[in-house]
């Protein structure tokens, strides 16, 4: 498997868990995804955010 494809599939899985979690508590609306890859060290973060209007 190619780096480009090691990446892709590392990447899917993360963001296909995180969403299928994200939705169970309806938190799917508004959220920020970050990846680095620094020699083959892939750091990944999403953080979801919790909007309502105010009036």
């Amino acid at each position: 498997m190619s780096k480009k494809q090691n990446l892709f599939e590392k990447i899917s899985k993360y963001l296909s868990d995180e969403l299928e979690k994200a939705e169970q508590e309806n938190k799917i609306d508004y959220f920020k995804f970050q990846a680095q890859n620094h020699k083959g060290t892939l750091q990944m973060e999403i953080q979801f955010k919790n909007r309502e209007k105010a009036y």
